[in-house]
């Protein structure tokens, strides 16, 4: 008789594979809904600075405008400012600010304005009549935001031209 000789081999058991399954995909789910929450969470992020650096800017290019004008008229569409070197207009569509710098570029400004009035002395002004405030909200996710901007005239601005 030849007696078998049997060896145990080292090894994990079905059970044990199991749970370290088990384990592993568990913290690879916790893992991915934790990717998932950051990652949306940055783009939305990533959107609103996006809105506000444009928002930024157009309020640069206002402030910049009514320092720099000669004189400020409202128009049909929109305003105008007369410059020293050219016109600028400004047009308000219900989506969106057209700027025409001196007929040679057109910048298109993505923002709802709501309720725009221009102003001379504290009266509305009508088309083609000077200007001297234009204020506007702009509605930012849902929260509105005021914008007002005066151009301050001396009597000289008035009495030789």
């Amino acid at each position: 008789m030849q007696k078998s000789v049997s060896t145990k081999i080292k090894a994990f058991t079905i059970m044990e594979m199991t749970v370290a399954m088990v384990i592993a995909s568990i913290s690879i789910a916790i893992t991915y809904s934790a990717f998932t929450i950051i990652n949306q969470s940055y783009r939305e992020f990533h959107k609103k600075n996006i809105f506000l650096a444009k928002l930024l800017v157009t309020d640069k290019l206002f402030k910049k405008d009514f320092s720099k004008a000669v004189s400020i008229n409202k128009e049909p569409e929109g305003i105008s400012f007369k410059m020293d070197s050219g016109i600028i207009s400004y047009s308000f569509n219900s989506d969106y600010i057209l700027r025409n710098q001196f007929g040679l570029r057109t910048d298109t400004l993505h923002f709802i304005i709501i309720n725009p009035a221009t102003t001379f002395e504290m009266r509305e002004a009508s088309n083609g009549e000077k200007i001297d405030q234009l204020s506007f909200q702009v509605n930012a996710n849902g929260k509105l935001i005021y914008y007002s901007y005066q151009k301050l005239y001396s009597a000289a601005d008035f009495y030789l031209r």
